[in-house]
C-alpha cells in the first residue's frame, strides 16, 4: 500500500474554522495557502466566524471543492465541541492538529478525540511531551506553526514546580 505519511498520494481535506480574525482560523487559512501549491487540498469549514467573508480568496475557492479526500486534517481546539466535529469516515485517515499550553491535558480531551483519529499533530515538542505523558496512544508528530522571528524572540522560561503551569 501507499505510505500514509505521503499525503499527496491521498488528497487532503482540511477541516477548520473559517474565521481570519481567530487564531485557529488564521492558522487554518495559512495551512490552506501553504499546501495548495504542493498538493491536492480542499477546505471543509467546521464553522464560519463573523468575519469569514474577509478570508483569503484561496479559502473560498478550496471550500467550494467537494472532492472527497482519503485523508482529513481537523485543526481545532479540543475545548470546543469535538463530538460533532470529528466524523468517522470509513477508509480515510483522520489527523487532528491541536495544542495545549499547560502541563496536564484535560481528561475529557482524550475521551472525546483519541478513538476518532489515526494521528495527532502538535506545534511543539512541549505539546508532544504533554500529550504523551497523558497517555495518548496514537502517533504524535511535531509540525511547528510559522513564527515571525523578526518580531517574536525566544526567551528561556522556567516552569513552576509547585503548581501546574496554566
Amino acid at each position: 500500500g501507499q505510505d500514509a505519511t505521503n499525503l499527496t498520494a491521498f488528497g487532503l481535506t482540511i477541516e477548520g474554522v473559517w474565521e481570519p480574525c481567530d487564531g485557529y482560523g488564521a492558522s487554518t487559512e495559512g495551512l490552506l495557502i501553504g499546501l495548495e501549491e504542493r498538493m491536492d487540498v480542499s477546505f471543509a469549514p467546521i464553522l464560519k466566524g463573523p468575519s469569514w467573508q474577509n478570508s483569503h480568496p484561496s479559502a473560498a475557492r478550496l471550500a467550494a471543492q467537494t472532492t472527497p479526500a482519503r485523508c482529513y486534517l481537523t485543526y481545532r481546539s479540543v475545548a470546543q465541541n469535538w463530538d460533532s466535529m470529528i466524523t468517522y469516515r470509513p477508509g480515510s485517515k483522520r489527523i487532528l492538529m491541536t495544542m495545549f499550553e499547560g502541563t496536564k491535558v484535560p481528561s475529557t480531551w482524550k475521551e472525546r478525540a483519541e478513538h476518532k483519529i489515526n494521528h495527532l499533530v502538535v506545534p511543539s515538542t512541549f505539546c508532544r511531551d504533554v500529550f504523551k505523558a497523558d497517555g495518548w496512544q496514537v502517533p504524535i508528530s511535531v509540525i511547528p506553526l510559522g513564527i515571525r522571528s523578526d518580531i517574536f524572540k525566544y526567551a528561556e522560561r522556567t516552569l513552576p514546580t509547585n503548581r501546574p503551569y496554566r
